[in-house]
């Protein structure tokens, strides 16, 4: 997504260096890139539904991703610590303005966000388990564009692998139900996936040991997504899409309890097999934002991003500046699937 920066839903970029593995995946893809039968103008305009040359990009897209959420790289380890009938959950949320760099967002907030509730139900190995999910994704805009107004509810179960610390690569299946707000359309069907993640963060006195001031840290983070189909709408019900990004971060200095001061870059692709324009993209950006840890449960972000997209099918280049607000959260339910006798 790099929108707000790929690290903004992940909230493995805490006040200090993230724990050792990371959590689930970011699963923004799902939230779904905006629909090819969305019009360009807000719903109740009149003319045919052609699909614009340009769109706002998929949900937080950092919204980009597909498998879920970015909890944090603690919640990873701790959801892999958990025993079969644990209840981890996790969220993510953002407010953003404008929604895209693209001329038509010129004037437009977007909230987005999703809600997702997994469960334990087997455990494989040390670095293998199975769980069901379901989960919820949302996103508004001002402006009342079709694509940006839905809500999609999947319910489905994955193998999460750990083979590294700091890497989880997700496989799975779900059943997904895209209901679109302003037309009233239900698009429904199964979903596949595969998502990896890696996270990590560079200790300051690795790389300026002489330096009498040094920054906190250097976290970053890389992830992708492998699905199909791209999404359930009908011109997309047969294509393969893969995207992911890589983002590396620099924590400067800590400004008050709990909040630190952050600095980044990053580069976000995507790539489909039916060639559609804002399927096929390379994003490059890079920001400044606040970090706010809450209380070791989630995590605020506030901040701003120049990004650079390029596009090309169409062959068409936008940039600009985006101001974000973004937040993530993770929780274990108190409850416990009861063990057969």
């Amino acid at each position: 997504m790099v929108r707000t920066g790929v690290l903004d839903r992940a909230t493995a970029v805490t006040a200090q260096p993230p724990p050792t593995l990371p959590q689930g995946l970011a699963r923004q893809r799902r939230c779904g890139r905006p629909s090819a039968l969305g019009s360009a103008r807000p719903a109740g305009s009149v003319g045919p539904t052609a699909a614009p040359a340009w769109r706002s990009p998929r949900g937080v897209l950092v919204l980009t991703l597909a498998v879920g959420i970015l909890p944090s790289a603690g919640h990873i380890r701790e959801v892999q610590a958990q025993p079969v009938g644990s209840w981890p959950g996790s969220t993510w949320g953002e407010l953003r303005f404008p929604a895209s760099e693209q001329p038509e967002d010129d004037d437009n907030l977007l909230l987005q966000g999703r809600l997702e509730q997994n469960v334990v139900l087997l455990d494989l190995g040390a670095s293998l388990k199975l769980l069901g999910f379901a989960d919820l994704d949302y996103k508004a805009d001002t402006t009342g564009y079709v694509y940006n107004n839905k809500l999609k509810l999947g319910v489905g179960g994955k193998l999460r692998f750990l083979p590294v610390e700091g890497g989880v690569i997700d496989v799975g299946a779900l059943y997904q139900s895209d209901y679109q707000l302003k037309t009233h359309d239900s698009f429904n069907g199964p979903m596949y996936f595969v998502d990896w993640l890696g996270l990590w963060s560079l200790a300051a006195s690795d790389l300026a040991e002489d330096s009498e001031w040094r920054p906190l840290g250097y976290p970053g983070l890389i992830w992708g997504e492998v699905r199909y189909p791209s999404s359930h709408d009908p011109t997309e019900r047969h294509d393969l899409l893969a995207e992911g990004a890589v983002e590396q971060g620099i924590d400067w200095v800590r400004v008050g309890p709990g909040k630190v001061f952050n600095t980044f870059a990053s580069l976000e692709y995507t790539v489909d097999t039916e060639k559609l324009d804002y399927n096929n993209s390379v994003t490059v950006g890079a920001g400044a934002k606040l970090k706010i840890d809450l209380r070791g449960h989630g995590l605020l972000q506030i901040g701003v991003q120049y990004v650079w997209d390029r596009r090309w099918i169409s062959a068409s280049d936008r940039d600009g500046f985006l101001a974000f607000v973004n937040w993530s959260g993770w929780w274990s339910l108190p409850i416990r699937v009861a063990e057969g006798p």
